[in-house]
């Protein structure tokens, strides 16, 4: 959390360091940490986003993806946190996303459950 409050206090340098790109049709992917509270409960990533995104300030245009393994549709009650993860990402990020399940073709190997 400490890195993205300190990212969040110095957008300016973030926004220095994509200057060049802006223009030259560039595509840029920012790889985020994978817990869920930063995006769920912690306001930096959002205020980082909301400032890269806002046309007065910066604009960009943003898109989230959110993978989820693919051990999560195994068993419902896992699927149903998941799902509600991915609900929360998109609601407090708002940009569009795309849901994406890895690890598909290890689908097999995992024990199922049945419920």
């Amino acid at each position: 959390m400490y890195c993205l409050e300190y990212l969040e206090t110095n957008i300016d340098w973030l926004q220095q360091q994509l200057q060049p790109y802006m223009d030259n049709g560039y595509y840029c992917i920012i790889d985020s940490p994978g817990q869920a509270e930063l995006y769920t409960h912690h306001e930096s990533l959002h205020n980082i986003v909301h400032a890269l995104t806002t046309p007065e300030l910066y604009h960009l245009q943003l898109a989230a993806v959110h993978l989820v393994d693919c051990h999560h549709c195994t068993d419902a009650y896992k699927f149903i946190a998941a799902s509600l993860v991915s609900l929360q990402a998109m609601v407090r990020l708002e940009l569009p996303h795309i849901n994406i399940l890895s690890k598909v073709d290890l689908k097999e190997t995992f024990q199922h459950t049945g419920k």
